[in-house]
């Protein structure tokens, strides 16, 4: 054979292998973490995207872990306040304890972004989780979807799933929450798909599944869960053998509740159970708008997931034996979150409580699909090209300014975060109702509610001889709803131009105005931190115990200033007898601010008996956005909060 022969074998060979790949599920992935890769580079280069929320607190826990080999932090909040390498001065987010200052954070998320942090820095970190993310996302839904459809619609549909603000954006923020979504769907795909499964992938299996509480403790049930439904298919599937694997999901939990023992004493860490929340309508809100608030919600943020819920009804009516373990893996991931009291994740970007469960909805709908391929699959090109049109027009806002993807939690549907336009709004829910009733009242919700019950419904019947009387069920839905959409709430009703004057006004009297905010309305909100006290200027008092997650007993009220001077004043006693020099940290911060000012208030000057009042005084020669006012207790100190004014000094 002549090298000539041999150079065309060669690259024949090599146009085979692209033409292949052109062909799989790896083309979606390309194309996906380079536009990704793309736009989070601009991003942050351009300064557009800065670090916001809680991502500077896992990369400082990636610089410690890079250049002391710890998770002591003390000298890396320090060290960053100095330097500016990473953020700057920010409020720590630390638990004191033995060891020194100790993450409040589960560093599972900081030591997988510690490598390329110190070779990239947040950019490195960043893309690090776009290509990780991604990757596994196209791959779980290549795997469910090519078993359900034929191999080009199911390339198409993965396109159609991987193109949304979810994946494109979500997989360039430094947050726990799509890593394990699309960590826990790699697992789930593999587990429940009809290849063949090796030793080696049980090993990775058993493995990750036991490493997932490292990302975030809430995530320990949802591991619990991947291990019940391990061994349960190692069972049925008579390879008993595999049973010594799960001793890889013992080291990866079993390592996490150790370090956490060894360092807060609890094998859940410094978190306990009444960091939840448990009133059952501020829940119920918070559920309901992770599925289909107009910001917050997983099916606008990827209304191709919507025939999901078809999919469950079918699953449910035909008694499908995934079905069970379906609901208790997604409630797992989904339930914890509606409970948080710092709802739908406070500062960071809208949607992100949803992402790590989201994902699971293409179980159903594959199973769907696999069994209706005839019927169905005609018709899935159109859908998915309606929804990468939807992406598109999404598109258009949030590339140029991707800060228009972080919430405002506006009561006010004009003003609040959304994905839609301001004339749209009114016709989609709203689920920033924060006296947590009248969203079950406001008719948008009321009407995608229904909707939603009734495409369940329909997944129900449609193995059913009453499948015939759907289409007149829907038809009289949508009349219906064209009918009584859109509806404006009270307080969104005047025209925009007078929305304007009213803004402007608001932030005026916000201004001027002495202002009291009474610690127990503010967040965060808690019947276990809430009580009665006849010495409290309103009846009642915020406690510090049992402390909330974030640290801080008052947080709040995100209200804007004009510029001008000002001084903020809270009244505070003890509790009870404590020993510690500093019983609390006063401090107010804006976004892009997170110093403004601060005093510590000294424990000897407070007592049990009354309140003592603290106040400190600041400035601003601009607008200051979302000002919040905090009080954060020693963790042995039992402190109780009255009340926090905030009073214009005039000139």
């Amino acid at each position: 054979m002549t090298w000539h022969a041999g150079l065309a074998n060669w690259l024949n060979g090599g146009l085979r292998r692209l033409h292949s790949v052109a062909r799989s599920w790896q083309s979606v992935a390309l194309c996906a973490i380079a536009l990704s890769v793309a736009l989070t580079t601009s991003w942050t280069l351009s300064g557009q995207l800065r670090l916001g929320g809680d991502e500077p607190h896992y990369l400082i826990m990636s610089a410690s872990v890079v250049r002391d080999a710890d998770l002591e932090l003390r000298n890396n909040y320090w060290s960053d306040a100095m330097t500016r390498e990473i953020y700057g001065p920010v409020d720590e987010h630390i638990v004191p304890t033995d060891r020194g200052w100790s993450p409040m954070h589960t560093p599972g998320l900081g030591v997988l972004v510690a490598a390329p942090w110190a070779f990239g820095g947040v950019l490195g970190a960043r893309l690090a989780l776009c290509v990780l993310a991604l990757s596994l996302l196209t791959l779980g839904s290549w795997r469910w979807m090519r078993e359900s459809v034929s191999p080009g619609a199911a390339r198409f549909a993965v396109l159609g799933v991987v193109a949304s603000v979810p994946a494109v954006f979500g997989a360039s923020q430094i947050y726990p929450d799509l890593p394990c979504g699309v960590a826990v769907l790699a697992l789930v795909t593999w587990l429940w798909s009809t290849s063949p499964r090796s030793w080696w992938g049980w090993a990775g299996y058993w493995l990750i599944a036991g490493l997932l509480p490292w990302l975030h403790t809430k995530y320990l049930a949802t591991s619990v869960v991947l291990a019940v439904v391990g061994g349960w298919r190692t069972w049925r599937d008579r390879r008993r053998a595999m049973l010594v694997l799960p001793a890889l999901f013992v080291i990866g939990s079993g390592s996490l509740m150790w370090w956490h023992l060894q360092t807060y004493g609890g094998v859940l860490g410094w978190r306990r159970l009444g960091h939840l929340g448990t009133d059952s309508l501020r829940v119920l809100e918070i559920f309901l708008g992770l599925h289909l608030d107009q910001g917050q919600g997983m099916f606008f943020q990827q209304p191709l997931l919507l025939p999901g819920l078809v999919g469950l009804g079918y699953m449910a009516h035909r008694r499908h034996p995934l079905t069970v373990p379906w609901l208790l893996l997604y409630g797992s991931l989904i339930v914890p979150n509606a409970m948080e009291l710092n709802w739908y994740g406070g500062g960071g970007p809208a949607g992100r409580f949803a992402w790590s469960a989201m994902w699971l909805w293409l179980v159903p709908l594959g199973i769907w699909l696999k069994d209706e391929q005839a019927a169905i699959e005609p018709y899935v090109r159109p859908i998915v090209l309606t929804g990468l049109a939807y992406q598109a027009a999404l598109a258009t806002r949030w590339v140029q300014t991707p800060s228009a993807l972080f919430p405002y939690y506006s009561e006010l549907v004009w003003e609040r975060n959304s994905l839609l336009p301001v004339d749209l709004r009114y016709s989609v829910p709203s689920f920033y109702f924060w006296d947590f009733e009248r969203y079950l009242s406001y008719l948008p919700n009321v009407v995608w509610v229904m909707a939603a019950a009734l495409l369940l419904i329909t997944g129900f019947v449609w193995s059913t001889p009453r499948r015939n009387r759907l289409g007149i069920v829907w038809s009289v839905a949508v009349a219906l709803a064209a009918f009584v959409l859109p509806v404006q709430p009270t307080a969104d009703s005047a025209s925009r131009a007078d929305r304007t004057r009213a803004a402007e006004i608001i932030r005026s009297v916000r201004s001027d105005t002495r202002h009291r905010f009474e610690a127990e309305r503010m967040p965060p909100r808690s019947d276990s931190t809430t009580i009665a006290d006849m010495q409290a200027s309103g009846g009642g008092a915020r406690a510090s115990r049992p402390a909330h997650e974030s640290g801080y007993a008052v947080f709040g009220p995100w209200i804007d200033l004009d510029p001008g001077s000002y001084r903020a004043q809270v009244a505070l006693r003890l509790r009870s007898a404590t020993e510690v020099a500093t019983a609390a940290r006063f401090d107010v911060r804006a976004t892009g601010n997170d110093n403004l000012a601060f005093i510590e208030v000294p424990a000897a000057r407070l007592t049990s008996d009354r309140y003592a009042t603290f106040s400190l005084s600041f400035e601003t020669d601009e607008v200051l956005r979302r000002v919040e006012l905090r009080v954060r207790a020693h963790p042995n100190a039992d402190v109780l909060v009255d009340y926090v004014d905030l009073v214009p000094l005039l000139p």
